[in-house]
């Protein structure tokens, strides 16, 4: 399996203010007033502790072409993990800027960078709602391996392996930061095994 921190909550951290948003008045945000939030206050200190490992605001828009609203912005203005929880998943974890883009949303754009160029069978809405799913934007924090020892063991067993603030993350997450990590920093994830999900085929 494969694991995803939960945000550590009332003690959230929060690195900074928004910037350029006093033009924005609730619309989405154009190419050049997109580009000013590669400065931000909470962007630049959470990359100085998670290095390379980390997918933010600017490289959504810039890789997945995502078009943010004022209000997705203001909800990433703050990053709801601690500063040592970061500091301790700084090398196995990517921290990742989730515009909630479905598995498809993710294949039409980087069909080459997947195992199934073309049809793939979760390309069809009735036999896979998962890969068309959409959420809203959030932060995550996605493990970059499987979870040690979690091979050879049925889904109960590896539930008994995450620790206390720690879930099995959903397929669509997973393929978010696996292409975008990939995009930006040239790291394939994952490459010689498979990893289950929470996301189930038939749903």
């Amino acid at each position: 399996i494969v694991q995803a921190r939960i945000a550590d909550g009332l003690k959230a951290c929060k690195f900074g203010q928004v910037v350029a948003l006093k033009a924005l008045a609730g619309e989405a945000v154009s190419g050049e007033e997109a580009t000013s939030f590669q400065s931000l206050a909470s962007e630049s200190v959470a990359r100085a502790i998670m290095g390379k490992n980390m997918f933010g605001v600017a490289d959504a828009i810039r890789h997945y072409k995502v078009n943010p609203t004022k209000k997705e912005l203001v909800k990433l203005e703050e990053i709801p993990f601690g500063e040592a929880t970061l500091r301790a998943c700084a090398n196995t974890h990517v921290l990742v800027a989730d515009f909630g883009l479905s598995v498809m949303d993710v294949w039409e754009q980087y069909t080459q960078l997947f195992y199934n160029k073309s049809d793939p069978v979760y390309s069809e809405k009735d036999q896979a709602k998962w890969a068309r799913k959409r959420v809203k934007a959030q932060w995550r924090l996605l493990r970059k391996e499987a979870v040690p020892n979690s091979f050879s063991k049925d889904f109960r067993g590896q539930e008994g392996l995450l620790g206390k603030g720690e879930e099995i993350p959903e397929a669509r997450e997973m393929v978010y930061m696996v292409i975008g990590h990939y995009l930006t920093s040239g790291e394939k994830l994952l490459p010689v095994y498979y990893a289950r999900t929470k996301s189930l085929s038939g749903a």
